[in-house]
């Protein structure tokens, strides 16, 4: 992000891949021991949420402009 110029939908699609993310791995260990159809089913809801927040923080990076420093460091 820091090769990005400033974008607050890029900022904003990063927490909330952050929350999903966090909010995935964390429930995930403590159901993994106590696994049932109805924590079976709210784990894939988490993770679909972790994976549609993943997709929408790449596609506001793909449509970010780059910054200044792209340049000085020979990327562009």
């Amino acid at each position: 992000m820091c090769l990005l110029e400033y974008n607050n939908d890029v900022v904003d699609k990063a927490d909330q891949l952050s929350r999903r993310a966090s909010s995935y791995i964390t429930r995930h260990d403590l159901i993994s021991s106590k696994m049932s159809d109805g924590h079976i089913s709210e784990d894939a809801d988490r993770l679909r949420a972790a994976h549609e927040a993943l997709a929408g923080f790449c596609f506001a990076v793909e449509h970010s402009k780059p910054n200044s420093r792209v340049g000085n460091l020979g990327l562009a």
